[in-house]
């Protein structure tokens, strides 16, 4: 456990009656409810309901065997360092739609939930605004999801899944830091993670994984509204500093083209494992004495000789 949380009582929702707190994101066209979400656990069976803005001031904690299910269109808002935790058998389950999609923000971005911070135009979002959302209890699943203006902590990512599985499908990472993690940290997860059909763009880096799983080519690293905006280290970054392929999980495939597979340390496959290339692959090796090594012959490393390159 990553984090040490001292002082936490229950879950508090304040729905604020008789403030001037309604606003109109750039995709409304209506007023919305604002609530509150002041410090505080979740530990029972929370939903977040569909047409309302979350302000997140410090931190929420999904613990024991929490579930907190987030409806399409929710829109949560993160102050400067405030970040929502999962651990222990907890799980969020962050299923929004194409049209409605659920967004992780600023509290700065008017674009999304109206003016929060009731500043006018005085601020404006900007990476690193918030924390993070940080997982690690298998099973929650984040489905078109919007995570934007994040990585403001000490890791620097803006969602991290750490030694657990989860869903993140069809989702957004833009405007994040991440020059060390990525904005999305998915290094330590484990074998059942699934990352397809996700868009990244103006991060620092957008994505790192380990070698548990396998990637394919169904996500994009621009922004299909503008492809000349990518990311500022456009690649997938793989940490593969403590853990062979094979050593704890399964023979893996790497499928994407668009970018590099960046190897940020060396490479092991473990004997009877594979390493299977789509064609069109790019693997790049970062620095100096940085390796691919495969413990009995190059059948290892399947299709190496095919279209693409080191």
């Amino acid at each position: 456990m990553k984090r040490v949380i001292m002082g936490m009582v229950g879950i508090i929702v304040l729905v604020l009656a008789g403030c001037d707190l309604t606003g109109t994101g750039e995709d409304g066209g209506g007023s919305e409810e604002y609530l509150i979400v002041a410090d505080g656990d979740i530990d029972g069976n929370v939903t977040w309901e569909s047409g309302k803005v979350y302000v997140v001031e410090n931190s929420v904690n999904v613990i024991g065997d929490g579930r907190l299910v987030i409806e399409p269109g929710v829109v949560v808002k993160f102050y400067p360092d405030a970040y929502l935790w999962v651990s222990d058998q907890a799980a969020v389950i962050a299923e929004g739609t194409a049209d409605a999609p659920i967004v992780f923000t600023s509290i700065r971005d008017d674009a999304h939930g109206g003016d929060s911070n009731g500043d006018g135009d005085l601020t404006q979002p900007a990476r690193g605004d918030w924390d993070q959302v940080y997982i690690e209890a298998s099973g929650s699943r984040f489905v078109y999801c919007e995570f934007l203006y994040g990585g403001g902590g000490s890791y620097d990512s803006t969602l991290e899944v750490y030694g657990s599985y989860v869903t993140v499908d069809h989702c957004t990472f833009a405007h994040n830091e991440g020059q060390g993690s990525g904005a999305f940290d998915a290094a330590v997860a484990l074998s059942q993670t699934v990352i397809t059909n996700n868009v990244f763009y103006d991060n620092e880096k957008p994505l790192r994984v380990g070698v548990r799983y396998s990637l394919d080519d169904s996500n994009t690293f621009h922004d299909p509204d503008n492809p000349a905006v990518t990311n500022d280290y456009n690649g997938i970054f793989v940490d593969s500093y403590s853990l062979a392929i094979g050593a704890d999980g399964p023979s893996i495939t790497w499928e994407e083209t668009e970018v590099a597979y960046v190897l940020e340390w060396t490479l092991t496959v473990s004997a009877g494992y594979t390493l299977t290339l789509g064609n069109d692959v790019v693997l790049k090796l970062w620095g100096a004495g940085t390796e691919i090594y495969l413990e009995t012959s190059e059948d290892q490393l399947v299709n190496h000789d095919g279209s693409g390159g080191l």
